[in-house]
């Protein structure tokens, strides 16, 4: 288990490297860093802000898949298989990233495969985030919610991020868990009453994960 933790936690000095390889991009809010079916020409390594990856329909309604919050890497999935992006990414707040070339990403992971083997990891992240949705078509809003909570909680979704508290409007959980924002308002403000959480502007704070994982 040691030398997995150690893997895994590669160091600065190696995220340093691969940030180097690359060039400082600023998104303002609203602004898209790429398009789904678009070809993959950059991996973005977000250093300040939280982007969200969502999936539009046929029909032009969006689908919220993940929240990213730094440090985080998005954009991986065309990288690799070259076949265009699976989503789209856009920033919901002023984003500081580094956009890494494809060529360049790959070549530095075949150098460096404790880099590699960290993304491996985010993206099995990724994986039982999806999971966890698919999961929810079974459970009600007050599990899915609780779950969302949590694992926005523990890792930010799909990153390392370990603060409690989690900045997302109603309009977005509400759009992530496939219900509406009247539903989300009402359970968080169950779970507040119940001392669960904490809520603020565009802010939510966990204050007892334990009783809020008996929901699930």
């Amino acid at each position: 288990m040691a030398k997995i933790e150690e893997l895994l936690d590669i160091g600065e000095e190696k995220w340093e490297k691969l940030m180097e390889l690359g060039r400082p991009r600023t998104f303002k809010a609203g602004e898209m860093l790429f398009m789904q079916g678009e070809a993959s020409e950059f991996l973005y390594c977000i250093k300040a802000g939280i982007v969200k990856n969502s999936i539009y329909m046929p029909n032009g309604k969006e689908k919220i898949i993940h929240f990213l919050l730094p440090p985080a890497l998005t954009g991986q999935s065309g990288i690799f298989d070259n076949l265009g992006n699976i989503c789209s990414a856009t920033a919901l707040t002023e984003v500081c990233c580094i956009a890494v070339s494809r060529s360049k990403f790959i070549a530095f992971l075949f150098e460096n495969p404790q880099v590699m083997y960290r993304i491996c990891w985010d993206l099995v992240k990724k994986a039982r985030c999806t999971q966890s949705q698919a999961e929810d078509v079974y459970n009600t809003v007050p599990q899915k919610l609780a779950r969302f909570l949590l694992d926005a909680c523990q890792y930010g979704i799909v990153s390392r991020h370990k603060s409690s508290s989690i900045a997302f409007t109603h309009d977005e959980i509400a759009n992530l868990l496939g219900t509406t924002r009247q539903r989300v308002t009402q359970y968080l403000n169950d779970f507040e009453k119940q001392g669960l959480i904490q809520k603020g502007v565009k802010n939510i704070k966990v204050l007892d994960a334990g009783k809020l994982a008996q929901y699930l």
